[in-house]
């Protein structure tokens, strides 16, 4: 009788043809991949400005919209608390552009808000949203 270990056994002859085939394989495999030439790519630049974010909502001058996402854009590298980052924004719009400002930072909210003309912005920074107005 022969057992699964004895090497005339058909299943171990088998085991070991598969055991031959894939070290061949792999070899040439690997073989492959040392041959192949990867270009060598430079790291893009830090650039000093985010590019624009897509604006779902927007009743401002397209200099205040970019000074608004200049704006979330240092708030979010200084704070990492939603509560924070809308603090810093508000301070800073309240500080450029007169009083009564308001700002909500989140990731999932909904609003309706009443603003005065030209001062009012909803916009996304990754996965956060972001809206600032001014009443």
């Amino acid at each position: 009788m022969q057992t699964a270990a004895d090497p005339r056994c058909a299943g171990h002859r088998a085991s070991l043809a598969l055991r031959r085939e894939y070290k061949t394989r792999r070899f040439h495999l690997v073989t492959y991949l040392q041959l192949v030439h990867v270009p060598q790519v430079p790291w893009p630049r830090k650039s000093t400005r985010l590019p624009r974010p897509p604006m779902p909502n927007v009743d401002m001058s397209d200099e205040m919209q970019q000074e608004s996402v200049d704006i979330a854009s240092a708030a979010l590298e200084k704070y990492n608390i939603e509560k924070d980052i809308a603090a810093q924004i508000k301070k800073e719009f309240d500080r450029r552009h007169g009083p009564t400002w308001h700002v909500v930072v989140g990731k999932n909210f909904g609003s309706y808000v009443t603003h005065e003309t030209k001062h009012f912005i909803y916009f996304y920074v990754g996965s956060l949203a972001i809206l600032i107005w001014k009443s």
